[in-house]
């Protein structure tokens, strides 16, 4: 299906039910069900934003343009976004340690 290989799951998120693109999208269903059980997090899932609006204010009251370094196209943030993805808290969190000189939470 266009410029995607059979026997991949974007084949078959793009419409391919071929045998090979259905067993390559149940590998991927099982191997997210298990990081679920096992309380691992992807780096697209979305979860709750109440860490990241509260350190993004205190980003703001530093002074520190959010927006850019996060490289968003819009000069502001969302406040009232209701969910984020794990990869934009973990730049979020970066940001913090960078510019507010917050102790890293693994050595921690």
């Amino acid at each position: 299906m266009g410029d995607h290989p059979h026997g991949t799951r974007a084949c078959y998120r793009h419409g391919c039910r071929c045998l090979c693109c259905r067993a390559a999208n149940a590998r991927y269903e099982q191997e997210r069900a298990r990081d679920r059980a096992l309380g691992k997090l992807r780096l697209g899932s979305r979860i709750s934003a109440t860490e990241a609006r509260r350190r993004i204010r205190q980003l703001k009251a530093e002074g520190v343009p959010v927006a850019a370094h996060l490289g968003l196209k819009r000069p502001s943030v969302r406040s009232h976004t209701v969910r984020v993805t794990v990869k934009t808290l973990l730049r979020i969190r970066a940001l913090c340690r960078r510019y507010l000189w917050e102790p890293d939470e693994r050595n921690a």
